[in-house]
């Protein structure tokens, strides 16, 4: 037997099918595509940046930057979002895709001296963002998640579920019926 493409196949006289290693090495290239993707984009959006700088359409390339930590009891997401407001960020856990989605909107600031036709650097993004944060594969507790803004750093705390909440006794009744 041996691996093709993360799948398990047969040589002659050998039962094909997946196996825990092969299900396993997918996973990890899906991660490691999931991983390209992102930093694809991110690039993009860099280059994008620079191409449109000074025009109107720089406000649809702003991302935050995120990081996403895992400890022993919790996955902790720390998103940089200087000069947003809190009551502009809402944020959504999807327990079907495992992913946390975090939107927003920075509002332009407003200096009278300062008009567009005169600046001589324009590096700050304003406008509505959104991202999409897949988190890392262990089982977790959404009715825990919280959310917390200070110094423009949104930190999202995301418990880990324990042993004790992955089973639990089903009691069987008798239907009379």
């Amino acid at each position: 037997m041996y691996l093709l493409g993360g799948r398990a196949v047969a040589r002659s006289g050998q039962r094909s099918g997946y196996t825990l290693s092969a299900v396993a090495s997918k996973r990890q290239d899906e991660d490691w595509f999931f991983r390209i993707g992102e930093e694809l984009q991110r690039l993009s959006d860099e280059v994008m940046r620079g191409i449109v700088a000074n025009s109107a359409a720089a406000n649809r390339f702003w991302r935050p930057n995120i990081d996403v930590c895992e400890a022993q009891d919790e996955i902790t997401l720390t998103i940089e979002l200087a000069g947003v407001s809190r009551r502009d960020v809402t944020i959504q856990y999807v327990a079907k895709n495992r992913s946390l989605i975090v939107r927003g909107r920075r509002r332009p600031v407003e200096l009278p001296d300062c008009q567009p036709s005169r600046s001589h650097q324009l590096e700050v993004y304003y406008g509505e963002f959104e991202r999409e944060i897949r988190l890392p594969e262990v089982a977790v507790e959404p009715s825990g998640i919280q959310a917390s803004f200070s110094e423009g750093m949104l930190i999202v705390r995301i418990p880990k579920r324990t042993a004790s909440d992955t089973r639990r006794s089903i009691p069987v009744t008798e239907d009379n019926g």
